[in-house]
C-alpha cells in the first residue's frame, strides 16, 4: 500500500530506509498445518536495523545527508521535529515527534519521494 513518507512509522519507516540503501528485503511465510500462510508468524529473513529507533544505525545516514534539525513549538514546548538536508541533490524535509524520526523520513524522501509502497508483510 502506497503510504506518504510523512506518515511511516517504526517498522515501515524502516524498511523505506533500507529501500532507499537498495536492501532487499527477503520475507519467510509460515504456513499452518493446512497449509494455509500465517501472518502472524510472517518475519523478514534479512534481520532489519532500526534506523528509526538507534542513533547508532540511523546517525550516519541523517550525517551523510547533512542534515539539520528545527525544533517546533506548541504551548513553549517542543511538540515535534523538521529535519532538512543540505546535501547536493533534491531538497527533502522530514518531520516527526522526534529528531531521529525527522532524520529518518528526511532520508527516505531524500532518496524514495513522497511515498513509499509498504510491503503488505509490515503491514
Amino acid at each position: 500500500m502506497l503510504t506518504a513518507i510523512s506518515e511511516l512509522n517504526r517498522t515501515a519507516l524502516n524498511l523505506a530506509v533500507a529501500a532507499a540503501l537498495g536492501r532487499n528485503m527477503v520475507w519467510l511465510e509460515h504456513t499452518d498445518e493446512f497449509g494455509e500462510i500465517d501472518p502472524e508468524d510472517t518475519i523478514a529473513y534479512d534481520p532489519l536495523p532500526d534506523y528509526s529507533g538507534s542513533w547508532a544505525q540511523g546517525g550516519p545516514l541523517a550525517q551523510k545527508l547533512q542534515m539539520s534539525f528545527e525544533p517546533q513549538f506548541a504551548f513553549g514546548r517542543v511538540s515535534s521535529w523538521v529535519c532538512r538536508s543540505y546535501a547536493e541533490g533534491p531538497q527533502a524535509i522530514g518531520e516527526g515527534p522526534d529528531q531521529l524520526t525527522a532524520a529518518m523520513r528526511c532520508f527516505a524522501a531524500y532518496h524514495l519521494g513522497l511515498g513509499f509502497t509498504v510491503p503488505e508483510q509490515a503491514l
